[in-house]
């Protein structure tokens, strides 16, 4: 996996030059630095993830230099927190099952793929995840998430499932990690633990 890490403080950047020379050398991932000082971005790799090391921006959209990688999963750190923050993504590989769900940067991470989430998609995706297999009952989740009762014609709960599905997908993984338990609700199918080529977007 490429990392790319962008900062604009110059003590920051002095600061995390030795971490990211350790990373490089003692595991499989690349990893490149940049400051947003200067006036063009050049990264010798093509990145899976940014990090972004600031005091001033939030978000990428928010710089110019970082324009084209907004659709990035993107952690937010610094020098005193980047082991840490970068700790869930370096999963073992070797494990296709492990799952590590990560609320601080709002993002799950499968099989070296990162899936960002809204905050709500992550809660359901995780309560999900937590009943290992057991079918959940949409009023139960509408009221353990969304914390209010479910209508008959609601169908707030059935567009967050499908934006999980859809961003699933769109990571090269199986779209059904979630599935539609016809009468009784949804439930996580710990059987597609595995990649999944792209296919068209359905409906809940």
């Amino acid at each position: 996996m490429n990392f790319l890490v962008v900062t604009d403080d110059e003590q920051w950047q002095q600061a995390v030059t030795p971490w990211i020379a350790s990373k490089t050398e003692n595991t499989p991932h690349r990893f490149a630095l940049h400051s947003l000082k200067e006036q063009h971005l050049k990264p010798q790799l093509t990145p899976d993830v940014l990090v972004m090391l600031s005091r001033h921006f939030k978000k990428p959209a928010e710089h110019q230099q970082l324009a084209c990688y907004t659709q990035l999963p993107c952690i937010f750190t610094s020098p005193e927190s980047i082991d840490a923050d970068i700790a869930p993504i370096l999963v073992d590989e070797s494990d296709s099952s492990e799952i590590v769900i990560d609320p601080k940067n709002g993002a799950i991470i499968l099989q070296n793929r990162i899936v960002q989430l809204t905050d709500t998609e992550l809660k359901i995706f995780q309560y999900l995840y937590e009943q290992q297999g057991q079918a959940v009952s949409k009023p139960e989740l509408q009221q353990q998430i969304l914390q209010r009762d479910f209508g008959q014609y609601d169908r707030n709960l059935d567009m967050h499932i499908a934006n999980i599905r859809k961003k699933l997908q769109q990571a090269g993984l199986a779209r059904n990690l979630i599935l539609t338990v016809r009468g009784r609700g949804y439930s996580f199918n710990h059987e597609h633990l595995q990649f999944a080529q792209p296919d068209p977007v359905s409906n809940v």
